[in-house]
């Protein structure tokens, strides 16, 4: 650092010019330093900028990781978000009653529900994608229009084929999958099952036909049994004025035994005719069927037919109407007996269904079996096989079955078995019963 020195005898002056001093004895003298500060300004001046510069680099980083842990969790919110909702649109579709598949351009399933997996027995898997096409005819069902053309399908009914003596009525419907730009990348498909609604249908009209019918019938049915009432009386009394070995006693034997058979008919007619009203109680349904047993015992002893009963033990109390069902189960038992050769057998087996919904009651029997062509006649009113039958007694089991929001079926053989029938009545629990 630049400096000056300046030096300056200590103590001399004009009036001691000319004097002499020892010399052991020295002069004082005054030294002057002087520092100039220029430099240091500068590296100060120069300190502080680069202060400065390091300050304004610190706070730009600061300010920076702020914004971007900002951005971060901005985006991590909508990524949740959108997961979120991503999560649960897919369990929207795959709660829906309805079958929901989405299809590319050439037909390839790219994604589907579980009720659509059922309804058209597809496996779950991702693996291999299904070609719909293999499924649908894509031409007859319009779904190649939607692909193609972008035309939708709407509320279309038609019949998928599960296998070869099953098919499923389903309503289909089907929209085009567009862009923005309106390109076209596939289809949705939803499927409806009509299973039920066709079920429903048929009822309805069964019910109407059979209303078409019965009135009438019923207004006859009371008119023919007054006088049925009559000429049985003048038969019985005139067979009591002849012997018992006479042809006379024997002609007004048969009257009264045929009499009494139409009267049967006409009693059965009417019944059928009448609205029937639920009286539903707590039932205790083994307790029903070993009374039903109780009533044909005399008829399987007369015959040599054995009767087994499989009532599981500790079933609760069902909500039905007890002369309804012993009514129905009473019809069923008899068709069985009278459907068993000497020495066959008659088995009635009850369960209750998942969460109490109801109960069915199987009654099987060993015999001749029917013929398929007849199946679906056998719950016509006024269709039978028998001889002496009025085609009262089926039919009757399908309206007391369906007034329990129920219904009954037939096997015949029986799975697993090569012959004799199997009807299945199901009876829904009235205390779950849907209220309208």
């Amino acid at each position: 650092m630049p400096m000056g020195i300046h030096l300056d005898p200590g103590g001399s002056s004009a009036g001691d010019q000319g004097s002499t001093r020892p010399a052991h004895i020295h002069s004082r003298a005054t030294v002057y330093l002087g520092m100039t500060m220029a430099v240091y300004e500068a590296a100060r001046q120069s300190d502080l900028h680069h202060a400065m510069i390091m300050g304004g680099i610190v706070l730009a980083l600061g300010g920076g990781g702020i914004y971007f842990f900002i951005v971060l969790r901005s985006y991590y919110l909508l990524n949740r978000t959108l997961q979120e909702t991503r999560d649960y649109t897919r369990q929207v579709i795959a709660s829906m009653v309805h079958g929901v598949l989405s299809i590319d351009t050439g037909g390839r399933v790219v994604s589907c529900n579980r009720q659509a997996l059922f309804l058209l027995s597809m496996p779950a898997t991702t693996i291999d994608p299904i070609d719909l096409k293999t499924v649908f005819d894509f031409q007859e069902t319009g779904i190649a229009q939607t692909i193609d053309q972008g035309v939708p399908v709407m509320n279309r009914e038609i019949r998928y084929h599960r296998d070869q003596d099953d098919w499923l009525p389903l309503l289909l419907t089907v929209t085009p999958i567009q862009d923005e730009a309106g390109n076209r990348n596939g289809a949705v498909v939803v499927l409806r099952d009509l299973s039920e609604i066709k079920r429903l249908e048929a009822q309805v009209r069964r019910t109407e036909r059979l209303a078409a019918v019965g009135r009438p019938g019923a207004g006859v049915a009371h008119e023919i049994r007054n006088p049925l009432s009559s000429i049985r009386g003048f038969a019985y009394l005139l067979g009591r004025d002849h012997g018992k070995e006479t042809p006379q006693r024997e002609y007004a034997d048969v009257m009264v035994r045929e009499i009494d058979r139409i009267n049967h008919v006409v009693t059965d007619l009417l019944d059928f005719s009448r609205p029937m009203v639920l009286e539903p109680e707590a039932t205790m349904l083994s307790d029903l069927v070993d009374h039903v047993v109780s009533l044909v015992s005399a008829d399987t002893k007369t015959h040599g037919i054995d009767i087994h009963v499989d009532c599981p033990t500790g079933m609760p109390p069902v909500s039905l109407d007890p002369n309804q069902i012993t009514q129905a189960l009473l019809n069923l038992m008899l068709n069985a007996i009278n459907a068993v050769e000497t020495g066959g057998a008659v088995r009635i087996r009850t369960s209750v269904l998942h969460e109490g919904e109801g109960v069915e009651v199987q009654v099987e029997d060993n015999g001749h079996g029917i013929d398929p062509e007849v199946q679906e006649k056998i719950f016509e009113p006024f269709y039978t096989t028998r001889e002496r039958g009025t085609g009262l007694g089926l039919a009757m089991v399908r309206k007391i079955a369906e007034n329990h929001d129920g219904g009954v079926g037939v096997e015949s053989p029986p799975p697993g078995k090569r012959g004799g029938t199997r009807f299945t009545l199901f009876l829904r629990n009235m205390q779950t019963r849907a209220i309208p």
